[in-house]
């Protein structure tokens, strides 16, 4: 119990330009937790290839077989502490097999695993901007897990 309380207390982090909270208790079946999440370089350099790493804890009731990332991005000029902050802008969304693209599955109950991916350089924008993903995690139909970032990307 006191790891679970521990897991979730120390889920939202503040870094350079990235802040980032597991927002599991949210998800029908809170089952998924991100226990850790960064990005490289942070803030992202819009020229540049970036790495964004997580690690997750799974406390499910049988092995996780299946694993599916959706994830909505919105784009801002400006950080949505700053007073001409208007609104979050849709910018992309995509859906992700994890099982099949990562080869993580099946996964352990109890357990923890990370996954780490680079990306290239945006095709859709030369210039610097604030980013919040919502990034929800299904096991099958059902929705276990879920993390909000938000993020820098400069020039």
């Amino acid at each position: 119990m006191f790891a679970r309380l521990i897991l979730l207390a120390g889920a939202a982090v503040c870094g350079a330009s990235l802040e980032w909270q597991d927002c599991a208790l949210q998800a029908d079946i809170p089952n998924l937790h991100i226990t850790a999440y960064a990005h490289y370089p942070d803030p992202e350099i819009v020229s540049e290839n970036h790495t964004i790493s997580k690690t997750y804890f799974y406390d499910g009731n049988s092995k996780l077989e299946s694993l599916k990332e959706t994830v909505y991005i919105d784009k801002s000029p400006v950080h949505p502490s700053d007073p001409s902050f208007v609104a979050w802008v849709p910018y992309f969304n995509n859906s992700f097999d994890l099982c099949s693209k990562e080869d993580i599955c099946p996964v352990e109950v109890g357990t923890s695993f990370s996954l780490s991916d680079t990306h290239p350089p945006s095709t859709t924008t030369t210039t610097g901007s604030w980013y919040r993903a919502n990034e929800y995690y299904y096991r099958d139909s059902v929705w276990i897990g879920c993390l909000t970032t938000i993020y820098q990307v400069i020039e």
